[in-house]
């Protein structure tokens, strides 16, 4: 637990977080009357009882850490939850904008301890309170919500997901989790978004391998993340009626180089058995190419889950440039619901200089856990 600065008013009623239960690792809060000694020192305007306690709309509240696990106890549900990363949204690549000052984003794991099913709806705008220190009485606005992946939190069930907030522009703020602002079965954390943000334990980038010189590639809809050369373009993305996803991006043009090589992502419904059929039915319309040739074929693995790699060519007459041979990687994988077919393109010799570059694209592709955005 961290030593707070948050301090507004005289006590009238003190809210004293317990000291975290051994057992089960979360701070469960209770209320009572404050000391004698208690209200003096709060009257001084010291605003501090102890290393973790603070003074906040005329109540005495211990907080909790960025990591830390919280108890958050109604009439109709018990939960643990743990915001486990935030995030100042300076640039956000989703062009989201705040009309309070700034977007922080908040992701947390939540863990059913109760005896009944919770909508995960509920838990996130049961959260949903952000009070920045310059002005408590203001409380961030939920704006957006991300990666909610079940209907219900089942007891005994964990799972993650992230709320954005839309607030003023501060650097210390206090979360709170539970029915009311001040409720006798909420938990607290007070936080500072730089110095958080700054210091979470895995970033995106740890928990994905970030490779130097490569940039990451991650949005909110995507079910994918991939790495590409920070030189290239920011990939284009689509949803449409044809696809689940299209992404797209080229090389930088070069002099004596006709055309660019490629990257691409076509993500479809799964209506395949195994890879290997998915595999075989979208190869029938390759197979007519003119001068086909097929250098490689293997099984292999994309973020744990079976693939087929290809590597071909097949000369065309393309206009403007005439006949050319063109070379492709192709990798076809499944990962649930999901068919993804992957491929890197590059024209005639072209190929032996960028294959390399094309097949490490291609390793660092990972299917998105929920709450990583």
């Amino acid at each position: 637990m961290k030593k707070t600065s948050f301090f507004l008013l005289v006590l009238s009623l003190v809210v004293i977080l317990g000291a975290c239960n051994k057992d089960n690792d979360n701070t469960k809060s209770e209320i009572r009357e404050p000391t004698k000694e208690e209200v003096e020192e709060i009257e001084k305007g010291l605003g501090e009882l102890t290393s973790n306690e603070k003074v906040i709309s005329e109540k005495v509240i211990e907080t909790l850490s960025i990591g830390e696990a919280g108890l958050v106890e109604t009439d109709h549900v018990k939960y643990e939850l743990t915001p486990e990363k935030v995030e100042l949204l300076v640039d956000d690549p989703n062009g989201r904008t705040s009309n309070n000052g700034q977007l922080i984003a908040i992701t947390v794991k939540v863990k059913n301890i109760g005896e009944g099913s919770i909508n995960p709806v509920d838990v996130i705008m049961g959260f949903g309170k952000l009070l920045a220190a310059s002005d408590t009485n203001f409380e961030g606005e939920l704006k957006y919500q991300e990666g909610i992946q079940v209907d219900r939190i089942e007891p005994g069930a964990t799972t993650s997901f992230t709320g954005i907030y839309d607030t003023v522009v501060d650097e210390d703020y206090l979360y709170i989790a539970g029915s009311d602002t001040f409720g006798a079965g909420n938990a607290y954390w007070e936080f500072n978004v730089k110095k958080d943000e700054a210091a979470n334990v895995e970033t995106v980038g740890d928990i994905l391998g970030e490779k130097e010189g490569f940039d990451l590639f991650i949005e909110a809809d995507s079910s994918v993340t991939f790495q590409y050369p920070e030189d290239w373009e920011y990939p284009y993305v689509s949803y449409d009626d044809e696809y689940e996803a299209y992404y797209h991006l080229d090389a930088p043009e070069k002099p004596r180089e006709k055309m660019s090589p490629s990257f691409t992502i076509e993500e479809s419904k799964n209506e395949y058995e195994s890879v290997s059929a998915f595999a075989a039915a979208d190869f029938e319309d390759y197979v007519h190419l003119p001068k086909l040739k097929i250098f490689k074929e293997e099984n292999i693995q994309i973020d744990g889950k079976d693939a087929i790699y290809k590597k071909y060519k097949w000369r065309t007459d393309k206009p403007g440039f005439g006949w050319i041979d063109i070379h492709q990687i192709k990798v076809y994988v499944l990962n649930g619901e999901y068919a993804y077919e992957i491929t890197f393109e590059a024209y005639d010799e072209i190929m032996d200089k960028y294959a390399d570059l094309g097949n490490e694209i291609i390793e660092t592709i990972k299917f998105k856990e929920p709450g990583l955005h």
